[in-house]
């Protein structure tokens, strides 16, 4: 009894060691070995402050360049895997090593991204708005698919079952514009007597997410409303940033011009003084990507500007 009891604990013994060294990531592997690594992705950077990636985002690309920048690997994922709370994308078919990794998540063909594995280099890895497509007399006016950028390094010595983050920044704004004139009704129709555009850039980004030119493009609505005698009209427009122009135009049919503004300086001026608390005005910027805007008319001219309800009343014609 007392041979077999022990012989029954050295083959207990034996199955725990075996076990042990069959699950060591850091036991009998050469550079080729994969053991284990995957990427989350997380969309928090919002003024929820909380993660909407599973909500929001229907499909994400992942690029991966190695040490010499040139791209050696796509992989995507897309469709109802991503609503799945805690989604991971295994990396267990990619080449262990060094890699510079760019996300583009909601890419469609709203977007024009070319690349090719063994050629494409990280340094002219850049994504642009597909304006041309839907430009009437030089102006963008659809609804383009929301867009978030995200980057990380992965290094060879991560492959020990181990989950890196992708923390994702959005790149698309809605802009929801509201007109009331106390002296007329605003129908549908006349609605569309009122000529509205934002004058912002022209959504090309390089592989850092930093836009590649100075160049404008015009927005113009997607969408027109009306609600008792106030006309609202939705526009869409790739990210606005701190350091760049966005104007906000609006004007008669006739040419008279009903507000002229700067986008940048009237938001900084209202909503983020009221929702941005410990924020930079960049920070805000990034996290808001809903703006709710007002324009109260008299005759044809603004005389106040509401921003996700913050009022700044409007003085004299320079606006």
């Amino acid at each position: 009894m007392k041979i077999k009891f022990l012989l029954t604990r050295l083959v207990g013994l034996y199955m725990a060691l075996l076990t042990l060294l069959l699950s060591s990531c850091d036991m009998f592997h050469d550079d080729m070995d994969d053991c284990g690594l995957y990427l989350s992705f997380k969309y928090d950077y919002n003024m929820k402050k909380t993660d909407l990636f599973a909500e929001e985002v229907n499909r994400v690309d992942v690029f991966f360049f190695d040490k010499s920048g040139i791209l050696q690997e796509h992989i995507y994922a897309e469709g109802s895997i991503l609503a799945n709370q805690g989604y991971r994308m295994n990396l267990s078919g990619l080449k262990r090593g060094d890699y510079q990794v760019v996300t583009w998540a909601g890419l469609g063909p709203d977007y024009e991204l070319l690349y090719q594995k063994g050629v494409t280099k990280l340094e002219g890895f850049s994504l642009k708005l597909l304006s041309e497509e839907a430009l009437e007399n030089g102006t963008h006016s659809k609804s383009h698919a929301d867009l978030w950028h995200g980057s990380i390094t992965i290094e060879s010595s991560y492959w020990d079952n181990r989950t890196l983050p992708v923390d994702l920044v959005k790149d698309t704004n809605h802009f929801h514009i509201s007109l009331q004139n106390n002296e007329v009704t605003l129908s549908q129709e006349l609605l569309k007597n009122y000529n509205f555009q934002i004058i912002t850039g022209n959504g090309e980004y390089d592989y850092k997410n930093i836009p590649l030119t100075d160049q404008k493009l015009i927005y113009e609505p997607h969408n027109y409303t009306t609600d008792k005698n106030v006309g609202i009209v939705d526009i869409k427009t790739m990210r606005i940033l701190e350091d760049k122009s966005a104007r906000l135009l609006v004007r008669t049919s006739d040419g008279k011009i009903v507000a002229d503004i700067d986008l940048i300086y009237y938001i900084k001026e209202g909503s983020f003084k009221g929702e941005g608390d410990g924020m930079t005005f960049s920070e805000y910027l990034d996290r808001q990507d809903h703006f709710y805007i007002h324009l109260n008319i008299q005759g044809y001219m603004a005389v106040s500007i509401t921003i996700n309800g913050w009022t700044i009343w409007l003085q004299g014609t320079d606006i």
